[in-house]
């Protein structure tokens, strides 16, 4: 059974980009369709996971360019990203419900091997 770890906001936001290999890789494991929408719902600046998704139907969500997507209503099939670790919960609480296929997140766990 999966421990959580509680969920901090920071008190400063560092910037951590996905390296391509692995967004390629974890996107990868993803059963995709050419026909599915797939949202990276925290793009960020790399856009790792966004361009590693077929091209025809992809989306997109970075808070730095005014599409929060904890406050927006989005239809899609699959959810891959990176997501700030501090909104871990929230993410998987939204994507849980909205993806019609699924989601697949890159996390952490920490030594204690409590899931961040």
């Amino acid at each position: 059974m999966l421990k959580f770890a509680e969920q901090v906001a920071p008190t400063h936001i560092d910037k951590h980009y996905t390296p391509t290999a692995l967004a390629r890789y974890l996107v990868g494991l993803v059963p995709i369709k050419p026909a599915d929408r797939v949202m990276d719902p925290a793009a960020g600046l790399s856009r790792s996971f966004y361009r590693c998704f077929p091209p025809r139907r992809r989306m997109r969500c970075e808070i730095a360019e005014g599409t929060d997507f904890l406050a927006t209503k989005l239809t899609y099939d699959w959810a891959v990203t990176n997501p700030p670790y501090h909104l871990l919960w929230p993410f998987i609480d939204k994507a849980s419900i909205e993806a019609a296929k699924g989601f697949a997140f890159l996390t952490l766990e920490d030594e204690t091997g409590l899931l961040n």
